[in-house]
């Protein structure tokens, strides 16, 4: 696979991607072209690890010998990945049961052992801007890995505590950074840091983010799975609509991803909160500068959405064609609330505050007489607070989560820039960063 940049320039092997998160001209990676996939053969496990271990080497073909992809995508998905009923209607796709109960474990676990397996000569720093779910699973996903040390930024006092102690009670090679302001300002430290040749060289950095490709192109897998799951190689595909919580914009260029590389998909329809960017651009192609609304769907509170730039380039830089064929919603919390609220009086399903976003939408118009999915994103006992009181009922403790819940957090706050984030990676990883705690 040949990548290359949003912004122009030559095209690059996707080692590039891999290794240096953001393109050298401060665009995103996009493959040039890819391979499209054939149907999957009716022999095919049942697994989403099944599908990734078939469709990796041949997306990424030439990253690494097939053998060792296949091993990648076995171990990286060894957790289920069922789609559930919430009423006769509205189907869940559940992909929540990786280690920190998120979807962002899929691509985390993905690329952390990529790089387990990629020869470097000197140790790598992994920045990561999360609101909420990307910073516990690549966190997780990284933590003792020989080689590489995580510096996660999160916004102060937006991301909820259950999220939170994911990684600021790791230690080791991971440390936590709390960022005064929104998530934005997390993800421009994080590229400005990136677009600085000198530093990036200095200090080996790189991005988890779906900033970087190799963090993107995993979540392809899922949606590989939902079209097996719906017949694909078997005989069809319902190509049912599928609705997509969304908020930096990754998940859902995964799925327009997933179908350019041959997956029967249904209509995607990205589920947006009140900071609802994209449905403001495709209506005259103009990107906006405005204050991020606090929600309480609180990962999806972002008003300058990275993947907008990929989305764009992927759609002809068409403003129009994309708001036409990525058509988008928005819900506010009230009705965030009572979707919570429904689903708990009526089927007796908590659902988290971003998973409640996608029910909302495929509630409304013109789906609600139609079958569709809705990508479950996280387990709600990640929000216990939101949802006992939307749904009036408490959510039992998951034991994963309570395993963090003892445990003293480290956290380095930063107020400054660039400057001031460099200075706190020299005296975080003072000691030997090669080496796993």
């Amino acid at each position: 696979m040949q990548v290359r940049s949003t912004r122009g320039g030559a095209a690059a092997p996707l080692l590039d991607a891999l290794e240096e998160g953001l393109a050298p001209d401060g665009g995103l990676y996009l493959p040039v072209s890819g391979p499209v996939l054939p149907s999957p053969p009716h022999t095919l496990g049942d697994r989403v690890a099944d599908t990734a271990s078939w469709a990796a080497p041949i997306l990424l073909e030439g990253l690494l010998p097939r053998a060792e992809l296949e091993a990648v995508a076995r171990k990286a998905l060894d957790f289920p990945v069922p789609l559930t009923r919430l009423d006769g209607r509205i189907g869940l796709l559940e992909l929540f049961h990786g280690p920190t109960l998120a979807f962002k474990d899929v691509g985390a676990r993905f690329l952390a052992r990529l790089w387990s397996r990629v020869h470097r000569d000197a140790p790598r720093t992994v920045l990561v801007a999360t609101s909420g779910d990307t910073g516990g699973a690549v966190a997780q996903a990284c933590y003792g890995l020989p080689g590489v040390r995580v510096a996660v930024l999160f916004p102060d006092g937006r991301v909820s505590e259950v999220q939170r102690r994911q990684f600021t009670t790791l230690g080791g090679n991971v440390v936590a950074i709390a960022v005064d302001g929104p998530f934005d300002r997390c993800q421009e430290l994080v590229k400005d840091a990136l677009a600085d040749a000198r530093v990036r060289a200095e200090y080996g950095l790189t991005s988890a983010n779906s900033i970087n490709l190799g963090r993107l192109l995993p979540q392809v897998f899922y949606y590989l799975h939902l079209a097996r799951i719906q017949g694909w190689g078997r005989g069809g595909a319902s190509r049912t609509p599928v609705i997509i919580p969304s908020g930096n914009l990754g998940n859902v260029t995964a799925g327009v991803m997933a179908r350019l590389a041959g997956a029967p998909l249904g209509p995607l329809v990205a589920a947006l909160n009140e900071n609802n960017v994209l449905s403001l651009y495709c209506v005259d192609g103009k990107t906006r500068e405005a204050p991020v609304l606090r929600t309480l769907s609180t990962a999806m509170d972002v008003g300058r959405p990275s993947n907008l730039e990929r989305l764009d380039s992927l759609f002809g830089r068409d403003p129009v064609r994309l708001g036409t064929e990525l058509p988008s919603v928005s819900i506010g919390d009230r009705e965030l609330e009572e979707t919570i609220r429904w689903a708990w009086r009526d089927h007796g399903i908590h659902l988290d505050p971003h998973t409640a976003v996608g029910v909302a939408v495929a509630r409304r118009t013109p789906w609600s007489d139609s079958a569709v999915t809705v990508l479950a994103t996280a387990h709600p006992a990640k929000f216990p607070e939101v949802v006992r009181q939307a749904s009036g009922s408490p959510v039992p403790p998951h034991p994963r989560l309570a395993a963090t819940a003892g445990l003293p957090e480290v956290i380095v706050p930063l107020s400054g820039g660039v400057g001031a984030l460099l200075d706190t990676l020299r005296s975080a990883f003072s000691g030997a960063p090669s080496e796993a705690p």
